[in-house]
């Protein structure tokens, strides 16, 4: 049985890395929206990011109408059915393309004022998102890619995976264009992103990192890291902030 389960493996690894390696390609080929003036857009917004966990069900429209542009993380955009949004930027961010593919139906019905900024940290799953690539407004950031094993943990069994956010230089500013993702959670992300945009606040509801989930949404809300380590790449990103003077706060 041992010797079964490790062929499996092997030919799931050789499956996932041809696949990775053409999405590789594939997503250097192909043209891009600019980003960088994406960023120049939201460069001094009040910002608010909306995550999938339970303090979601504190938000109310006072709340909303504080700000100028909205990040919703997944799940949430199950609130935008619920709130008036109508006067605000709306941003669907995603660092996940697995996610993607469950909330594909629900994403392919945001109208065309909704921005999307995609992370294809997945590459054997880029495949399925590239007619909705060419079809909606989409922004992609790149991870910075490296070349992977089968033992690595945290990351798609792949021969190209991505690398992690390991910096402890927080002074040094990101690299739009070879972007070091954190791993399997998109609120990290969305908000190293919006740092780097020098937005002018950044507050957020319901990126709890924890199992529970909000009522707005179906989504479980899992952790795959301790609170150990999300605390502490939470603390380089308030450090970050404040090297800009950048209002970052949790709001629950």
């Amino acid at each position: 049985m041992k010797y079964i389960k490790n062929i499996k493996f092997i030919l799931i690894y050789i499956k996932n890395s041809l696949i990775s390696l053409i999405s590789f390609i594939i997503i250097k080929l192909i043209p891009k929206k600019d980003i960088s003036k994406l960023i120049g857009s939201l460069k001094n917004k009040k910002v608010l990011v909306l995550g999938s966990g339970p303090s979601l069900d504190k938000l109310t429209q006072e709340v909303i109408d504080r700000y100028e542009a909205i990040f919703f993380l997944n799940n949430s955009i199950n609130v935008s059915k619920v709130f008036n949004f109508n006067d605000k930027e709306k941003f669907l961010f995603n660092s996940d393309l697995f996610r993607f593919k469950q909330l594909k139906n629900e994403i392919y019905s945001l109208d065309s004022k909704w921005l999307l900024i995609f992370m294809p940290i997945h590459l054997q799953l880029f495949f399925s998102f590239l007619p909705f690539f060419f079809n909606k407004n989409v922004f992609i950031i790149l991870p910075k890619y490296r070349l992977g094993t089968p033992f690595e943990r945290n990351v798609t069994k792949s021969l190209i995976t991505y690398s992690h956010q390991k910096s402890h230089n927080i002074k040094k500013f990101m690299d739009i264009n070879n972007f070091e993702a954190f791993p399997y959670t998109v609120a990290l992300n969305s908000f190293f992103f919006l740092i780097s945009c020098k937005v002018n606040t950044i507050h957020y509801l319901g990126c709890d990192f924890s199992k529970g989930r909000s009522s707005y949404t179906n989504d479980q809300g899992i952790s795959s890291f301790s609170k150990n380590k999300i605390n502490l790449w939470m603390n380089k990103l308030k450090k970050l902030s404040e090297n800009y003077s950048i209002d970052f706060k949790d709001l629950k």
